[in-house]
């Protein structure tokens, strides 16, 4: 027979693990560990409609907020929290309270018609910490074939909803049509991407020369070391040209079964290939003639297939 005592003693030990040995994989921390007024302080930063409050944001309602461990404070006109109380009939970590995310995510470099979206696109970014999948409209691989603005809407949904609200943010994005060509003085923007010996501006890339740039519509512009372009001058002898294509080509497609090598560069979630942008899904690239490829770690492309139910295009 265990003695009593020792029966106590093994219940104290089970009850002596500290907190800090607990993980929780979103922030903010459940309800039991939120601390609000006194232990953070009585006031926070009034924007519209939400309140932050030691680095969380929350909804402001009828001059009120609620907080996660089901505390309701008054708002004041300079941020003070003032009163406090406990809501009746309220299940900490519920529809109230939840932490509002905020969703990063900039207005991409314009593309050319027919491109495909890709992670230079949609590459919205979420609190640090909060666990939660990102959702696009359209989705990658979409050919943009309509130019003109168009509106692109990403949805966060978090992983643990209890504690975290769903959000959503919208960018524009501008398509281009072939032919067209933009440089700073008309709207494509006063900086690119420095990648190797190449600039990619708008969706194209093209090479760098003594530290400067040639765009297809006769204009050189001095490259800064962070992409920017600078000063601006008519290319001599230079007749305006298409711009290259984000998307390569269709029936004039070179591939790596007709010359195109049979290799790439990996970044982030797209394949450089030929001076081509292409997105990789399921670890596979699609080419416009319709051939299908896997991608290997290194870029090399392995296989090949022809695509069913595809058309050639010229993009």
């Amino acid at each position: 027979m265990i003695h009593s005592r020792v029966l106590l003693t093994l219940a104290l030990c089970a009850f002596a693990v500290p907190a800090a040995a607990q993980s929780y994989p979103v922030w903010p921390a459940p309800p039991w560990m939120f601390a609000g007024p006194p232990a953070r302080g009585w006031s926070g930063t009034i924007n519209g409609s939400t309140f932050t409050y030691d680095g969380a944001i929350y909804q402001i309602v009828n001059g009120r907020v609620d907080f996660p461990d089901c505390t309701t404070f008054i708002v004041g006109p300079n941020g003070t929290l003032n009163g406090g109380a406990l809501r009746p009939g309220c299940t900490a970590g519920g529809s109230a309270g939840l932490l509002i995310p905020t969703i990063t995510w900039a207005d991409p470099e314009p593309v050319f018609q027919g491109s495909r979206l890709g992670s230079r696109q949609l590459n919205a970014s979420g609190p640090s910490g909060v666990g939660g999948e990102f959702f696009y409209t359209p989705g990658i691989g979409t050919v943009m074939d309509t130019v003109g603005p168009h509106i692109l809407l990403v949805r966060f949904q978090p992983w643990d909803g209890r504690f975290v609200s769903e959000a959503t943010a919208t960018v524009t994005l501008n398509v281009i049509a072939r032919g067209a060509s933009t440089n700073p003085t008309n709207g494509g923007g006063w900086w690119g991407s420095i990648t190797g010996s190449n600039l990619y501006y708008n969706n194209a890339y093209y090479p760098i020369v003594n530290g400067r740039v040639n765009l297809p519509d006769c204009t050189t512009w001095i490259v800064g070391p962070n992409g920017s372009l600078n000063g601006g001058a008519t290319t001599p002898n230079c007749a305006p040209s298409t711009p290259p294509s984000g998307g390569g080509s269709g029936s004039g497609f070179v591939g790596p079964r007709n010359g195109g090598g049979w290799s790439g560069t990996i970044s982030g979630s797209d394949l450089i290939y030929n001076s081509a942008t292409y997105p990789i899904i399921n670890g596979r690239v699609s080419f416009p003639d319709c051939t299908m490829f896997i991608v290997g770690p290194n870029g090399s492309l392995n296989g090949g297939a022809v695509i069913p139910n595809c058309t050639p295009q010229d993009r």
